[in-house]
């Protein structure tokens, strides 16, 4: 039989995953990598890395310490806990949109080698293998997106990279060769068995170890031992770990298709590691936001930040993100956007003190939430609650609606605080016009009868408190009658002192009486002289009379001579029609004179209808005149 051996030796370590080459000296290099001159080159863009110091007496890595900043400033926006404000950038706000989450620092770069491309076998001669080109390293993204500046921030504190230690390389040597055995010729129509042998040659374990054949076209895979995976045309070992010195061997039974010689090109892909260690120290974040628990409106609100490295390495990048509501406004805020800062590199146990100052704009608890991040860092959040007190007055003057003439109606003035903080020296004050009169008043009221004004002096009225003062006045006319109210306080709110008004109304009824009759003072009279019907309305009730209508009809012997009176008259034959009279105001009165000749002997009647619109029926009068002959 003929054997056809395939080494393959990775000096390189190409196919492998994960492996980091490591320069193996003492002397500071400008990258990690061994002598790699195209790693030498730097990124534009990305954070700053402090390199490592070198390795103390004993081998322990020993990182020189931080140093340790005063407390800070941020001028004009956030105010500084007794530091100079040099160490801090100016605050610049930036639209909520703009914030984005604190990415990690980028770890060392680990180098994924490509996987090698399967050996080329050609006329049983050593394989060639086709070395691929090294991957070029992606430039480091910014950790944060800029904010529209305000004004030109001062350059950031410069960070001296200290002297970098270089460990001891870890290096591995893996070596696996692949082999198959195949028969010199078989004949036409008879089965083919072959091998195929699988040695870790090397000096350490190799994973992942996957075997591919791909059998030519026509050919039919019948089993073997260990029995592949097969897929269309293609059979696949799937090894697992091969340690070193280990070999697997693979039989194959496989029914070649026509004449044509059966060839046989097995691939193989594994993967490697080189494990060491390097210390990785961590930043750990905390802050704390306090502020006043209570402000009053437009006042200044001061909120103190405190921000801790608690972890073990320094944190570099702080940025302070805060978020006000809409009833808390820094000067150099934009609409809705929050307030931002960055701190200087915070080393591991340092604490830094801000203050941001603020002006209370609307009334109830507000919060001020605080976000801190940086890179390598997960984001810490706190919040503080300050509740912006504004004191607020309100009146409400409440009527009985409706009244009698004579009556005594009732008023309430209500006093109100809505806000959350006591409105001082509280005072109140109604007025009225003639019609009413003063009778009484509640809690000590004082009534100037000059200005027909009750005054109170209420005092403090405490957050959520209400005074109810009562008055009575006796209405006197009939109509609607308007009251009016106020209520006063010294305290000012946005720059106004506190002053409401209401007002009300009282309709006044009146009671309809009418005062009517009929009377002839020339009673009995002669044939063929003269009788005087006099017809008297009066207003007798307390409110006017309105649209007064009259009708008189005479007997027949009586002829109507004149008419006299307030209302003008028409006549038809014995009757008489007078126009409405449009109102007759309480008391008023009115006479209106019928002169008519007895033409006849006998009782003789002049009878009067009277109607208005506050009588539901009419009123009739009648006055009798005796007539006789001479």
């Amino acid at each position: 039989m003929r054997r056809i051996h395939i080494a393959m030796m990775a000096l390189g370590l190409v196919g492998v995953l994960g492996i980091t080459l490591v320069q193996a000296t003492a002397q500071p290099a400008p990258s990690p990598y061994s002598g790699r001159k195209d790693a030498e080159a730097k990124p534009k863009e990305g954070p700053s890395i402090p390199l490592i110091p070198p390795a103390a007496p004993g081998g322990d890595i020993v990182l020189p310490p931080l140093p340790s900043g005063p407390e800070i400033n941020l001028p004009p926006l956030i105010t500084d806990v007794g530091a100079p404000a040099s160490d801090v950038k100016p605050m610049i706000p930036a639209a909520a949109a703009d914030v984005k989450p604190m990415l990690p620092i980028a770890p060392t770069v680990e180098v994924k080698p490509p996987v090698a491309p399967p050996p080329v076998i050609k006329n049983g001669n050593t394989p060639e293998v086709r070395k691929p080109e090294p991957p070029k390293p992606e430039p480091a993204k910014p950790v944060f997106a800029e904010a529209p500046p305000v004004a030109a921030p001062p350059a950031p504190p410069t960070i001296t990279p200290a002297t970098p230690i270089v460990t001891a390389p870890s290096r591995v040597m893996p070596g696996v060769t692949l082999e198959t055995i195949v028969p010199d010729a078989v004949q036409l129509g008879k089965d083919i068995s072959y091998e195929i042998v699988i040695k870790n040659t090397g000096s350490s374990a190799v994973m992942g170890v996957k075997v591919e054949e791909e059998l030519p076209t026509g050919a039919r895979y019948l089993g073997g031992e260990p029995m592949a995976e097969a897929l269309t045309n293609t059979l696949t070992w799937s090894l697992g770990e091969l340690v070193a010195g280990a070999e697997k061997h693979l039989k194959i039974n496989v029914k070649p298709a026509g004449e044509s010689d059966y060839k046989t090109s097995p691939k193989i892909t594994y993967s490697a590691t080189a494990a060491n260690t390097v210390k990785v120290t961590r930043p750990k974040l905390s802050a704390t936001v306090t502020g006043p628990e209570t402000v009053l409106i437009n006042e200044e609100a001061a909120f103190t930040i405190q921000v801790k490295n608690e972890g073990t390495g320094a944190a570099s990048k702080v940025k302070i993100h805060v978020a006000l509501p809409n009833g808390l406004k820094h000067p150099q805020q934009r609409e809705g956007s929050p307030v931002e800062a960055e701190l200087p590199t915070l080393a591991a146990g340092e604490t830094k003190s801000v203050v941001l100052k603020t002006k209370a704009l609307e009334a109830g608890a507000q919060t001020c939430e605080l976000t801190v991040m940086a890179e390598s860092c997960g984001a810490v959040t706190s919040k503080a609650i300050t509740t912006v007190q504004k004191p607020m007055l309100e009146a409400r003057l409440v009527s009985p609606g409706k009244a009698m003439v004579r009556g005594e109606p009732t008023f309430t003035l209500e006093v109100n605080n809505p806000g959350n903080a006591a409105t001082p020296n509280v005072q109140a004050a109604v007025s009225f016009a003639q019609g009413l009169d003063f009778v009484s008043a509640s809690e000590s009221g004082n009534y100037e009868p000059g200005s027909r004004t009750i005054t109170w002096n209420i005092g403090a009225v405490p957050a959520g408190g209400k005074k109810a003062l009562t008055f009575k006045l006796r209405a006197g006319v009939h109509g609607k009658i308007e009251v009016n109210a106020v209520a006063a306080s010294p305290a000012k709110v946005d720059d106004k002192q506190l002053m409401v008004r209401s007002s009300a109304q009282l309709e006044v009824e009146g009671v309809p009486a009418v005062g009517f009759e009929v009377v002839n003072v020339e009673n009995p009279c002669e044939v063929g002289k003269e009788v005087t019907y006099e017809i008297r309305i009066l207003n007798q009730g307390t409110r006017p009379l309105t649209n007064v209508k009259l009708a008189a009809a005479m007997s027949e012997g009586l002829t109507v001579t004149s008419v006299t009176g307030p209302a003008k008259h028409t006549q038809s034959g014995q009757t008489l029609g007078f126009e409405a009279i449009p109102r007759l105001a309480v008391k008023a009165d009115m006479v209106i004179r019928v002169k008519a000749k007895g033409t006849t002997a006998g009782d003789l009647r002049c009878k009067v209808q009277l109607l208005c619109d506050q009588l539901k029926q009419p009123v009739v009068k009648e006055e009798s005149t005796v007539f006789f002959m001479p």
